[in-house]
């Protein structure tokens, strides 16, 4: 029985090995994909044409080689039959090195293009989609959204809660329990004051799971429906996911898809997820709460292969080998999300990592997805929080400069309707009365962090595309 999934990482594999220039590893996975039975590709076909190409044209080399000795030890010289047969050979051999030459640049282009279809819009699932996340354009890049699908939010944070309490029970010694987890929401509550935090304690993991994690999931859900919205999503990706903590850019994507399969027939999405996160243990949490409530419950049409990287951005970066480790001109979307640091000396080094990572990495038609909160990106750059789309503009502009990328489009995903803030005792009656609360988490964050006000699904963050 043929098995899609191992045939995709099958192909996968000789994919990355020709961009990468690895003949042998290619000739390796082809060799693999025809045992399987599976029936090749266009690029595995003319890879093979010219795998064939090359073996017709070393045996011809080798005869004219014989013919040529032959005739060097003859004392008569050679008859006209040989000769003759001696001139075919070198006609064919011109002709073979030509058609390598074609197959060869017809394999490289197509290793170099985007294999993978893109999805069509479906306007009733556009439709669907901006009712239920009650999503209203206030001008052109400003965007106001109040509302949620309550059977995925619901069910993802219910099954969240699930986990975290299973984590709490098991942890020990319980007497700890408290002091541990008030020291990393301590820690991580530096992103409130505008600093970065130093995620030098255990459950630094579960404080961002109570605190942040649904509201980084919801962000970048509607963030995919926007380039899905685009017609750029496509229906097989590989996917870069920069400083991925516990992978709520892809924990989004995901659950975008399982909402769109309600509305249009997919094709077999697959979606190969590589990340860099220096952090290993919200790498392990998020994976871990993947396998145990979300992937059993994936649909047919959405597999997922994952490669997670535990390494320091700024020591990965300046390591001349260690780029290396990523392929070359190969991910369809790269993404970064909430890591844009307070500290501009770090903001300045880590933006030129990605833009090396940029150039060298993403395919010359690949596309990156930038999530930011707002508020951090306007404090940044020196500018003042406004309604002014010019000064928002610019403020874009001199971001987007210095990643080195070219802009496709942004939005900015506002609760309130408004780039600037509104006063906290004013926000919170806005929230109790128009954003959906986090239901299942509220009474965990009042038992073990003592909060005494609920949390709701907030957005304030710039959703951004580019390219190189």
């Amino acid at each position: 029985m043929i098995n899609p999934l191992a045939n995709w990482w099958r192909s996968y594999q000789f994919r990355a090995a020709l961009k990468q220039g690895s003949q042998h590893l290619a000739r390796q996975q082809l060799q693999k994909i025809q045992s399987s039975g599976a029936r090749l590709s266009l690029l595995e076909q003319l890879f093979k044409d010219k795998l064939q190409s090359e073996a017709s044209l070393y045996d011809a080399k080798k005869i004219i080689k014989n013919l040529r000795i032959s005739r060097q030890q003859s004392t008569v010289g050679l008859e006209a039959e040989p000769a003759t047969q001696r001139y075919d050979i070198e006609q064919s051999l011109a002709e073979k090195q030509q058609e390598i030459a074609s197959l060869q640049e017809q394999v490289e282009k197509l290793s170099h293009q985007r294999e993978q279809p893109l999805i069509t819009p479906n306007q009733e699932l556009i439709a669907a989609i901006t009712s239920q996340f009650q999503l209203n354009a206030i001008d052109e890049n400003l965007l106001q959204c109040t509302g949620i699908d309550e059977q995925t939010f619901y069910e993802l944070e219910s099954n969240l809660v699930t986990y975290l309490e299973s984590e709490f029970e098991g942890y020990t010694p319980q007497s700890s329990l408290y002091s541990s987890l008030t020291a990393a929401y301590e820690d991580i509550n530096l992103l409130t004051k505008g600093q970065d935090p130093h995620y030098n304690s255990p459950l630094t993991p579960h404080v961002y799971f109570m605190l942040y994690f649904l509201e980084s999931v919801y962000s970048a859900y509607i963030a995919w429906f926007f380039v899905y919205q685009s017609g750029l999503l496509p229906t097989r990706m590989e996917l870069l996911d920069i400083a991925a903590g516990s992978g709520s850019l892809f924990y989004g994507l995901f659950y975008f898809l399982r909402t769109a399969t309600n509305f249009t027939p997919l094709s077999q999405n697959i979606i190969c997820y590589c990340s860099l996160e220096q952090e290993p243990w919200l790498q392990y949490h998020g994976r871990e709460f993947w396998q145990q409530y979300v992937e059993p419950n994936t649909t047919a049409t959405v597999n997922s292969y994952f490669r997670f990287n535990a390494a320091d951005l700024f020591i990965y970066g300046s390591n001349s080998d260690g780029n290396r480790e990523l392929p070359k001109n190969f991910f369809d979307f790269i993404t970064i999300s909430h890591c844009i640091f307070a500290d501009q000396e770090k903001r300045q080094e880590s933006h030129q990592i990605y833009r090396r990572i940029f150039n060298e990495s993403l395919k010359d038609n690949g596309y990156v997805l930038l999530v930011v909160q707002g508020r951090r990106l306007f404090k940044t750059y020196g500018y003042r929080l406004t309604e002014n789309p010019a000064e928002e503009q610019n403020l874009m502009r001199c971001f987007l400069d210095e990643l080195g990328l070219k802009l496709e489009w942004y939005k900015y995903l506002s609760s309130t309707g408004k780039r600037t803030p509104i006063q906290k005792t004013k926000f919170a009656k806005f929230a109790a009365k128009n954003l959906p609360p986090n239901t299942y988490m509220n009474p965990l964050i009042r038992q073990y962090l003592k909060r005494r006000f609920d949390s709701h699904y907030v957005l304030d963050d710039y959703v951004v595309l580019g390219k190189k």
